[in-house]
């Protein structure tokens, strides 16, 4: 008598999801079970209560920095373009304080602290303007890793885990969307370019053009960022993060969109022109297939592959 097939284990890793994968040896069929001593009982974790105490903090957070992304495309705004950077950081570095639940030492914490005290040597730097600015660089940095500390701090379950890879996902497919159509359809989807490379020369703004096949010159897809090339950055997230949805057991809506949002990605990160993005996202891509090929899911690799490449 055959037994029970075997059923792959599903892993889950430790972190903001609180859980621990244990892999445990196939039982094989007809031997005879082992008794084994009961497992004490974990020990009771102090569930935090309350907005601040909850995965929902990650999802708010990442919608504000989109929305001060997207204030700074607006020229109706450009005098409040500092209030609005001041906004995505300062709220990174706030959550330190205001996000409630058990503190976790994270391993990588000795390395981030010896980081911000290098960036600190700006204070002693003799090409430094200010302490002031000084002081303001140690913030960025710092606000930068803060989401490492605090964010440990909730409970993420895979409900919430899956909507922040939407979001994120959905956004960046915004960004190289529009990126290709500012390349077809020159000066009607492009934003005010950024004041610091507007200082950089009539030269260095020509660099940043290239010609299209109705002789127009266009700068490189900006996307929703004021920066020529930005949208390289949309193109590669909306390619890695659609890879995914395709491959997880999502609905079927949510696989025709990450279809779409992988053929809008790669055309983007093609018009970019920028090589760094494309090298990086093909040794993503290289693992993620590696990793379908050692765990024996061939059909998904195809999938894959079929797909991106």
């Amino acid at each position: 008598m055959r037994g029970a097939p075997f059923e792959r284990p599903r892993l889950r890793g430790p972190g903001v999801l609180h859980q621990r994968y244990v892999r445990r040896a196939p039982v094989a069929a007809g031997a005879p079970a082992l008794a084994l001593a009961p497992a004490p009982a974990p020990a009771p974790v102090e569930r935090p209560v309350g907005f601040f105490g909850s995965g929902r903090v990650v999802v708010a957070f990442i919608g504000l920095l989109f929305g001060c992304q997207l204030a700074l495309l607006v020229e109706a705004l450009s005098p409040l373009r500092v209030v609005f950077r001041i906004l995505a950081f300062g709220t990174s570095l706030a959550l330190l304080a205001l996000v409630k639940g058990r503190r976790l030492k994270h391993p990588a914490m000795p390395f981030l602290l010896a980081f911000v005290g290098v960036t600190a040597f700006n204070f002693f730097q003799p090409g430094t303007t200010s302490a002031l600015a000084a002081a303001a660089q140690v913030g960025i940095q710092a606000a930068v890793f803060a989401p490492l500390f605090w964010a440990s701090r909730l409970r993420i379950d895979e409900k919430i885990f899956g909507r922040i890879v939407l979001l994120l996902f959905l956004f960046n497919m915004a960004s190289a969307t529009v990126g290709v159509l500012q390349v077809y359809f020159p000066g009607r989807f492009q934003p005010a370019l950024s004041s610091v490379i507007e200082g950089q020369g009539e030269g260095y703004l020509r660099s940043l053009q290239f010609e299209t096949a109705s002789g127009a010159r266009v700068f490189r897809p900006m996307g929703l960022t004021d920066l020529p090339g930005g949208a390289a950055t949309g193109a590669f997230y909306a390619v890695l993060l659609g890879s995914a949805l395709l491959l997880s057991r999502q609905g079927t809506w949510k696989r025709v969109l990450s279809v779409g949002g992988i053929g809008v990605g790669l055309v983007s990160l093609y018009l970019c022109q920028v090589r760094a993005a494309a090298v990086t996202l093909l040794v993503c891509m290289l693992a993620m297939g590696l990793v379908l090929m050692v765990a024996g899911r061939l059909m998904r690799l195809a999938v894959l592959g079929a797909v991106v490449g």
